[in-house]
């Protein structure tokens, strides 16, 4: 008799506990969490969530904060150690959400954006076909979650995300999204989908508006390259970045991508820091980067030399040396420069393509020119009349490799279309096309991407379509799956 009553009361308990994550609802202790975690506050995201599950133990949305937190940690610290431990918790996360309110529109929303967030993680591990498998299962929740619940507003933010990305998908990699649930979509309706999430945003409480303008920030500068509409979609937030670790990096990764590199030493300078944040080692890849690009040669060495000693990743320690060269090179330190050049060839990853182009540089039998480098880090930091001054004063008999010449038309272009010169721009960039074409360098395959954006904008679509397309003939050894796709989106637009 004792035997069946332990076994009723343990059977009673099971049911209970199955039973009592019924729920899923976005209350007032989740969104302190979610807040906490989305600002890179983890520890404190913790303890708030160890609450909720005290309080609100049948609230089964504590398994997407817990997610949040882990997905946000691994992001910080592209630690693989901590990456292939916390895969390990995907699977149950989603059992456990399915036992939950099936009729609620976090149902399968949430087991939705478990596998998308994994699938961004994936990726940055280079782990593609789990990615791969994971998006497809995400989009095919979301879309049945969109026919169920199609004011669910949530859902479109994440839609987006995926029809933005499906609109991009390297040419090697088409056949893989066909076979895992055929994901559909363009940049174009991706971005409204976005865009209408943040219209709704403006009138209406949406816990996800501020998430939804960094990660759709981050998509218009990967795929786009819109840099400063980017920068004006995080202008419209509300974000307090001296307290939200991972929207500092999107606003100032993006502010040194537009040109904006004064404003991104001013949002480094601010970060959040202290004991409440885990450690974030690209924070100062991006310090780094963006006194170079000002001109302050005060604090590069050791903002690079800090990211280099504390990252644990494969990403960007190559080009980390790499600038570590060029500011020894624009000191005139020139024996340690080639120190930098040798570590840059001895360690890290050349997977990213900033990776692998700093690799080639190294291997090269020369070096920089200084007066096109100077130009170069000016154009990139926003002072634009300056790097115009720097190429105008360079002797052309200085320019004994082919590199050069190609890139001075290159740079000449970008810089008059920064001034607004876009006669002269389109004459320069059409003579790196010419002579640069067949060579292994990017300014001639960029120069046609930038063409055709110009010609996109002044409203003359065939000869956008037309440069566009003459993007995708050039094949350069650097930076061609980052210019192609955006040369596929350009004609994604024009259809």
């Amino acid at each position: 008799m004792r035997k069946y009553f332990f076994l009723g009361l343990w059977m009673s308990v099971a049911v209970v506990a199955v039973e009592a994550e019924s729920r899923l609802e976005f209350s007032t202790q989740a969104a302190s969490v979610y807040e906490s975690a989305l600002s890179l506050r983890l520890d404190e995201a913790r303890l708030q969530l160890q609450a909720m599950r005290n309080s609100e133990g049948d609230n089964a949305m504590q398994h997407l904060l817990a997610n949040y937190i882990d997905i946000l940690h691994i992001y910080a610290t592209d630690d693989p150690a901590l990456y292939e431990r916390l895969k390990q918790q995907k699977d149950a996360r989603i059992k456990a959400i399915k036992r939950a309110d099936k009729s609620s529109p976090y149902y399968r929303y949430a087991q939705a954006e478990i596998r998308l967030q994994w699938a961004l993680v994936h990726l940055k591990f280079d782990n593609w076909w789990t990615a791969l498998n994971d998006a497809g299962k995400a989009f095919e929740l979301l879309e049945d979650n969109q026919k169920l619940h199609p004011d669910f507003i949530a859902n479109r933010k994440s839609l987006g995300l995926l029809r933005t990305i499906a609109g991009v998908v390297p040419d090697n990699y088409k056949w893989s999204v066909k076979v895992l649930k055929g994901i559909k979509g363009t940049t174009e309706e991706g971005a409204r989908d976005i865009q209408a999430v943040l219209d709704y945003a403006r009138t209406g409480d949406f816990i996800f508006e501020e998430e939804t303008r960094m990660m759709y920030a981050l998509l218009l500068l990967q795929i786009g390259g819109d840099y400063d509409r980017a920068w004006r979609l995080l202008e419209g937030g509300s974000t307090d970045y001296s307290r939200n670790a991972f929207g500092c990096m999107v606003k100032s990764e993006i502010a040194i991508r537009s040109g904006r590199a004064e404003a991104a030493v001013q949002l480094l300078a601010h970060r959040p820091s202290g004991t409440a944040y885990p450690a974030f080692p690209y924070l100062d890849y991006l310090e780094g980067t963006a006194l170079l690009y000002s001109g302050k040669s005060a604090g590069v060495q050791s903002a690079f030399e800090r990211f280099l000693s504390s990252y644990k990743g494969k990403y960007y320690r190559k080009d980390a040396y790499r600038k570590l060269a060029w500011h020894a090179l624009l000191e005139g330190h020139t024996s340690r420069a080639e120190q930098y050049y040798e570590q840059c060839l001895e360690y890290g990853s050349n997977d990213h393509e900033t990776d692998a182009q700093a690799q080639r540089e190294a291997a090269a039998s020369y070096r920089p020119h200084i007066g096109l480098l100077r130009a170069r880090l000016l154009f990139d930091g926003g002072f634009y009349k300056k790097a115009d001054a720097e190429l105008a004063g360079i002797d052309k008999r200085t320019l004994t490799q082919e590199e050069y010449r190609i890139e001075l038309p290159y740079r000449r272009g970008r810089v008059a279309e920064a001034l607004g010169m876009h006669h002269n721009a389109a004459k320069h960039y059409r003579k790196a096309i010419e002579i640069g074409s067949d060579a292994p360098y990017y300014y001639a395959c960029k120069s046609a991407l930038q063409l055709a954006l110009l010609y996109e904008d002044q409203g003359k679509l065939a000869k956008a379509k037309s440069y566009f397309n003459k993007c995708l003939t050039i094949k350069p050894e650097e930076y061609k799956s980052s210019l192609h796709g955006q040369a596929k989106s350009g004609l994604q637009r024009l259809r």
